[in-house]
């Protein structure tokens, strides 16, 4: 199979420093730390309760924490640290997306598809805090479902179920948040749904870059 000079070099590091391949899980770890900090520097205000004080894990979005100011009025002192926090999932998540074919065997238009359109996803992503929050949040959607479409196809052609049926739970847990976003039925519970899914999905990348650790270990 061949790789491109990029991929190349990505895979002798790989070979060198092992646990260079576990980069996306220490970015995504990093990201829920910082996030979490974040949200005791959030004044307060939600779109249920713009008086309410400080940041609620069941009312507020998560996008709230990357806005100028608060949803209460007051200057939003958590915005610097959620837009790193953001940038630095993007990475990590591009990096796995760059990554994931070096684990399965897979046409190179396959190839092609998931590391571009899961690269492409996390790009459009970390741009949620500008103006262009929706228009961003459909491509980087609709370039995200493409990917996981492709995950899931590699994941069934190695008999992957567990981590099949996890990345399918998220895909219906997307379509739950992208139907209660555009409908408004049931929009009180968007914020928690949303960072259920959040929690799956950023999940299931664990457990596959684990998986991949592990094949590299094996293989070396």
């Amino acid at each position: 199979m061949q790789v491109s000079t990029k991929e190349g070099f990505v895979n002798d590091l790989i070979q060198k420093r092992q646990w260079v391949l576990l980069t996306p899980t220490f970015c995504i770890a990093l990201f829920i730390a910082l996030y979490i900090y974040s949200t005791s520097l959030y004044p307060g205000g939600s779109y249920s309760n713009p008086s309410q004080l400080g940041y609620s894990w069941v009312h507020n979005y998560l996008c709230n924490l990357v806005g100028p100011n608060a949803l209460n009025g007051q200057i939003n002192e958590a915005k610097n640290i959620s837009i790193i926090a953001i940038f630095i999932l993007g990475f990590g998540i591009g990096y796995f997306y760059l990554i994931f074919p070096r684990y399965f065997e897979m046409r190179k238009l396959w190839r092609r598809v998931i590391q571009s359109a899961g690269v492409a996803s996390m790009f459009f992503a970390v741009f949620l805090f500008t103006d262009q929050h929706d228009l961003v949040l459909n491509i980087a959607g609709i370039l995200g479902v493409i990917t996981i479409f492709g995950s899931l196809v590699a994941l069934s052609r190695h008999n992957a179920y567990g981590l099949m049926w996890t990345g399918l739970a998220c895909c219906f847990l997307i379509a739950a948040n992208a139907y209660i976003y555009y409908t408004k039925l049931f929009i009180d519970w968007l914020p928690l749904i949303q960072k259920i899914t959040i929690t799956i999905l950023l999940l299931w990348i664990v457990l596959m870059n684990l998986s991949f650790y592990q094949s590299e270990k094996r293989m070396n």
